[in-house]
């Protein structure tokens, strides 16, 4: 997969725009530290697959008991971005994203860098991320990550 990121570019589809936007809302609500805000960006069943877990989350209330963000601390985590995000596959309610996320720490020194798949949906008029596929590392409590 190519690293180039479809959302820089200057002109995009309608379908890589409404993507583009959701990963962005995800982004911003998981960097407020804020689990309460980060799973109310999401669409549920929530699901992430992370090396051999698949974790499922049928409401925001099971996903905020299940991913306390307070363990990022321990890291000296600041924030995430996107390295960059490729839509891949598209319809009109669903799209499927590669892309490669960046951990920092609050002094801009790199955690980790990741590549992912991201599943946004819409349901309702409302599109947001539904499902994560992810190389990152998993933390032995917190799933959501």
């Amino acid at each position: 997969m190519p690293n180039k990121d479809s959302c820089g570019e200057s002109v995009l589809s309608e379908y890589a725009s409404i993507g583009c936007k959701a990963l962005d809302e995800y982004m911003e609500a998981f960097n407020t530290g804020n689990v309460h805000k980060w799973s109310a960006v999401l669409h549920y069943p929530h699901i992430r697959i992370a090396g051999e877990r698949v974790r499922v989350w049928e409401t925001r209330e099971d996903f905020a008991k299940d991913n306390d963000m307070r363990h990022l601390e321990k890291i000296n985590w600041g924030y995430n971005k996107w390295d960059w995000r490729q839509l891949v596959q598209f319809g009109p309610a669903k799209l499927h994203y590669c892309l490669q996320l960046s951990r920092y720490t609050v002094n801009d020194v790199l955690i980790s860098s990741f590549e992912s798949l991201y599943i946004i949906t819409r349901i309702g008029n409302r599109w947001a991320v539904q499902g994560r596929s992810s190389y990152g590392g998993v933390f032995a409590e917190n799933t959501g990550y």
